[in-house]
């Protein structure tokens, strides 16, 4: 979700930091394949805030043995993305609706299209307020989708519904609301940004899935 022409507010975004950091400050460290991840490092605004927080066993199918982690979760290799790579041979891409987690369902309509849709709400009259003031030419709202969120998409081989629902969710906001929100200047878009990353799991990649045709600055410039 990208919101541009809103004024900034830092102390706003301290303040969800700090609070985020004190929660995370009060659950003890987690145990995983025999070791202690320490919670209180390193801080939520540093790039290796994924990279720790990624091993911590979420879901049942999380938990590994010490061998499954430094098997799949190579220490030392990353993918194009600068990310711990992910070389299990079964992730969220290739479950069925029977396989998939209720937390995991959760989380993705959650980040995807509920999420999106409270920013939307909250800062409306913010970006209406730029358009008269620092956007003459409108304020513009931009929902980052995907193809799997349309109806018209080709063909659907029954893996990852929840992602599908979720970013058909967020399509169907910005057809909701694009209209009405543009009578006060805002304009309301999804754009997709193409295949970007390696979405297959490491152990099953073919010629065709192991390497995205895209860059993630090719998707940011569909946006921007």
């Amino acid at each position: 979700q990208m919101v541009k022409n809103v004024e900034s507010n830092p102390f706003l975004i301290c303040t969800v930091e700090q609070r985020m950091s004190e929660e995370l400050s009060m659950v003890p460290a987690i145990s995983h394949a025999g070791k202690l991840l320490p919670i209180d490092a390193p801080p939520i605004s540093s790039p290796l805030f994924s990279s720790q927080y990624c091993l911590i066993p979420v879901l049942p199918s999380d938990v590994l043995t010490a061998g499954e982690t430094e098997k799949f979760f190579p220490p030392s290799v990353t993918d194009e993305h600068n990310e711990p790579a992910d070389l299990r041979p079964h992730n969220s891409w290739t479950t069925t609706i029977q396989e998939t987690h209720p937390i995991e369902m959760l989380e993705v309509q959650l980040v995807n299209s509920t999420v999106p849709s409270l920013l939307v709400s909250q800062f409306t009259e913010l970006l209406a307020k730029s358009v008269h003031s620092d956007s003459p030419h409108g304020s513009f709202v931009i929902n980052v989708t995907s193809t799997e969120g349309q109806f018209a998409a080709p063909k659907y081989h029954g893996h990852h519904a929840h992602t599908n629902m979720a970013k058909a969710a967020l399509n169907m906001l910005t057809r909701t609301i694009a209209e009405p929100m543009k009578v006060r200047g805002i304009f309301v878009n999804s754009v997709d940004t193409g295949w970007v990353t390696k979405m297959t799991p490491g152990g099953i990649q073919t010629a065709q899935t192991a390497a995205a045709p895209l860059t993630t600055a090719d998707g940011a410039s569909r946006i921007l």
